[in-house]
């Protein structure tokens, strides 16, 4: 985690109207938190991607592989989303003054793919059913 560096010890997390910071979490704390978060994450759907090679038939091949490229499309988005988020909390925590209105913007926009993404999902079972 290439931010942990710049962090202080103290990690503001949220803040109220007025932009004062009212939660804190100690850096070490951040820093096994959001670790243990993205490698769970990464490691459901690795078991996933592992396990949809069991039980395999010609008939379900094709619908199996567009599973896993939508699986791993979502994943690909979830860690942009992580990124992002992780990029967002070092600016919103920086010792300058940074406008964080357009930086928030791209949160927003990472989390509309995610969910554009999830509506691909219904693509997917369509074509199961055509098979």
């Amino acid at each position: 985690m290439y931010i942990y560096a710049g962090m202080p010890e103290k990690i503001a997390m949220f803040s109220d109207a007025n932009n004062n910071p009212n939660l804190y979490i100690g850096r070490n704390s951040f820093f096994y938190l959001s670790l243990a978060i993205i490698v769970l994450v990464n490691g459901v759907f690795m078991l996933y991607s592992h396990f949809a090679n069991a039980g395999r038939t010609e008939r379900t091949e094709r619908f199996i592989n567009s599973l896993r490229i939508w699986a791993n499309g979502l994943l690909a988005l979830v860690n942009l989303f992580f990124i992002t988020a992780l990029i967002f909390l070092s600016a919103f925590n920086s010792l300058e003054k940074l406008d964080l209105f357009n930086f928030g913007l791209v949160i927003y926009v990472a989390l509309g793919l995610i969910f554009l993404w999830t509506l691909g999902i219904i693509k997917v079972l369509m074509e199961k059913n055509k098979i």
